[in-house]
């Protein structure tokens, strides 16, 4: 499922690459909660907060005037996500014979993989 969203950059993790980006402009939350809802059948977070994947084939498009040598300098940046959501299932319980017997510990979900990032001013 692709989507495309405007937020801020508030948190970067530079050794995972990966980003935590603030929706704060109403349609966006609705947006972005209706990708979640009704076609990912995930809950949406409360605080509107979504850690996403930077990989080596994002593309950036970031204004001349911003000083911008790695991911970490578009920290509180106002910008423009496109991506994608790619689905995992992970069995955690599947390299132990111990476990056959119980439940399997399956771990489901979402990861949001950003192909571009583009800098905008807000003018509010």
């Amino acid at each position: 499922m692709f989507f495309k969203i405007k937020g801020k950059i508030i948190n970067i993790y530079e050794n995972t690459k990966k980003i935590k980006i603030f929706l704060y402009e109403e349609d966006q939350i609705q947006h972005f909660n209706h990708i979640l809802v009704d076609i990912l059948k995930q809950e949406p977070n409360e605080h509107n907060i979504y850690t996403m994947k930077v990989n080596n084939k994002t593309k950036y498009n970031i204004d001349s005037f911003i000083t911008f040598n790695n991911i970490t300098d578009l920290l509180n940046l106002n910008v423009i996500i496109s991506g994608y959501t790619k689905y995992y299932c992970f069995d955690l319980n599947k390299n132990n014979d111990e476990d056959i017997i119980n439940e399997p510990n399956i771990i489901k979900g979402n990861s949001f993989i950003i192909n571009k990032i583009t800098n905008y001013r807000d003018n509010k």
